[in-house]
């Protein structure tokens, strides 16, 4: 038991490997963001260091890299395409809740048009795990998101709420930002692996 105990391998010493990694990675998604227009590649980057890094027992940092080269040039397109869109359809809400006269009319109206933005948040979350997996250039990847998200609206509707629920966080504190973002693709790759599992062949890595 003891040796257990001191073994860097051992099970005493893995929840510290965890956290290590959901450290690592977030970090290394700040830094790869900061450019901003690189927030897509480094997405995709983070869910893959997440899924198959840290679930699939491989090399978190390695496979973060590896995708964010790799991915790099469609990640900024898809970035520019739905970061924009999404930017656009907040900043209108935020408009709208600053300009507006406070009355029980316009609170539901900006209550109906948050859930309403949980179509193309939920859409939005789709892209990037896709791309860190399968090959397509932007409009496969867009089409192929919509589908995804389509057939699996319940799983949608779950990463959506679960994205506004890390953003909230993080913003308010900022401090989580040290491990939020690693820690909710983790919890994504739970749900879009089984999807994943059912579009790639048996026996291939996802690429096609």
């Amino acid at each position: 038991m003891a040796k257990g105990i001191f073994d860097p391998e051992g099970f005493a010493w893995k929840p510290f490997g965890v956290i290590a990694d959901l450290l690592a990675l977030s970090i290394l998604w700040l830094i790869c963001s900061l450019p901003i227009i690189t927030v897509g590649p480094a997405t995709a980057a983070l869910y893959d260091g997440a899924a198959r890094g840290m679930r699939g027992r491989g090399n978190a940092i390695n496979r973060f890299w590896g995708t964010f080269k790799s991915e790099l040039k469609t990640g900024v397109l898809a970035w520019l395409l739905w970061g924009v869109l999404l930017a656009l359809l907040f900043g209108a809400l935020r408009a709208f809740t600053a300009l507006a006269a406070p009355s029980n009319v316009n609170y539901v109206l900006a209550v109906a048009w948050l859930t309403l933005l949980l179509v193309p948040t939920g859409l939005a979350c789709w892209v990037f795990p896709l791309l860190s997996r399968f090959d397509f250039d932007l409009r496969g990847l867009s089409r192929a998101a919509v589908g995804v998200a389509a057939s699996n609206w319940a799983a949608t509707l779950v990463l959506a709420l679960s994205a506004y629920l890390a953003a909230f966080v993080c913003l308010r504190f900022l401090l989580p930002f040290l491990i939020v973002p690693a820690l909710l693709a983790l919890f994504w790759s739970v749900l879009i692996e089984r999807v994943f599992a059912k579009l790639s062949p048996p026996g291939e890595d996802g690429e096609e």
